[in-house]
């Protein structure tokens, strides 16, 4: 079984919390578990809006540091929004709509 680890962080500075990678590669495989951790700039996170169809469970509840969930990955090449809600160390709160992938990772185009 795959696993796919992404990080929930939120950078010194920033306005708004990230997720990396953005967007997830689930990849080909059937059934890839994919796992979010709080970083150390985050002390808690949530997850919901993953479909039914594709993902179980589909949210992680409130506060968490750490949530996973199985990408059934049946759907070919199927880009899937989600929604991610993090409280930072100084207890600001933002939303953000990262990206989960599934089929062929896109070659990687050096930054220039």
């Amino acid at each position: 079984m795959k696993i796919v680890i992404a990080h929930v962080d939120w950078p010194e500075g920033a306005p708004n919390p990230t997720v990396k990678p953005e967007p997830i590669y689930a990849g080909t495989e059937p059934n890839v578990v994919i796992r979010w951790y709080a970083s150390e700039r985050v002390q808690f996170f949530s997850i919901e809006g993953l479909t039914s169809q594709q993902f179980n469970p589909t949210e992680s509840g409130a506060n968490v540091i750490c949530f996973s969930t199985t990408d059934f990955n049946t759907d070919g090449r199927q880009e899937h929004s989600y929604v991610v809600t993090a409280t930072n160390l100084a207890g600001d709160t933002k939303t953000i709509d990262p990206k989960i992938q599934n089929g062929v990772q896109p070659p990687h185009t050096p930054a220039t």
